[in-house]
């Protein structure tokens, strides 16, 4: 028969403890869903919202999925896995279309970051859209105009944005871009440079789902600046 030493069992209960933060022997595993609202999440006409749905553990929150619900009948007419960077109200800016039929969505991808995503009805739901990528164009752009007007850093980061939306007529937004390592010269410091990218969205068309086209990537005017361009 095995017998346990008094002070190795006391060694055991000091690792153990170190191990598990008290209470943790009866959460551990344990989830709770919780729902983000956001700020201008409810389109203009007050039929539908968008919120983030995750799972909470003790520490971290991990996984979620964007929801668009219609408000009346609490059905969901879309769901869409998310993995981004936040997940607090702050970390969403919803933009809806003045007649609530198209829905874009800026949110941090990654730290430093910002994207944005489209959405639009298809039958009896709502699809996600993606943008084209317009970084390539902004490169273009850039190098064209010489560096006596823009200067590119060959080593370019990840960090920068792709948002602040404003829904133009004839189905179309433009939205503001700006990357580090993309300076604009004649700014105080080698500015960040903005560009403005214009799309337009194409309705479903019977069993051709919607979808964003790019239209134009141009100089953002001065006016676009903080601080007096």
């Amino acid at each position: 028969m095995m017998t346990i030493r008094p002070w190795r069992f006391l060694t055991f209960l000091v690792f153990a403890t170190g191990l598990f933060p008290q209470g943790s022997f009866g959460t551990m595993g344990a989830r709770k869903k919780v729902e983000v609202h956001f700020a201008a999440g409810i389109s203009p006409d007050g039929r539908k919202e968008i919120t983030l749905v995750y799972e909470r553990g003790e520490y971290d929150p991990e996984g979620g999925d964007l929801k668009i619900k219609d408000l009346g009948s609490g059905r969901v007419l879309g769901s869409y896995p998310y993995d981004g960077f936040g997940v607090t109200e702050d970390s969403f800016t919803p933009s809806w279309r003045s007649d609530s039929r198209h829905l874009a969505l800026s949110y941090e991808l990654s730290r430093g970051f910002i994207t944005t995503l489209g959405f639009a009805p298809f039958g009896s739901r709502w699809i996600q859209m993606a943008l084209p990528n317009i970084y390539k164009k902004t490169l273009k752009i850039s190098r064209v105009a010489g560096k006596a007007h823009v200067t590119v850093d060959p080593y370019v980061g990840d960090k920068g944005h792709e948002s602040r939306v404003e829904w133009l007529p004839r189905n179309r937004f433009r939205l503001e871009a700006g990357y580090r390592g993309i300076s604009k010269v004649d700014l105080p410091g080698d500015g960040e440079q903005l560009f403005w990218a214009t799309f337009r969205v194409l309705d479903a068309n019977g069993k051709s789902k919607p979808k964003v086209l790019l239209e134009k990537v141009e100089f953002a005017p001065l006016s676009a600046y903080p601080v007096g361009g």
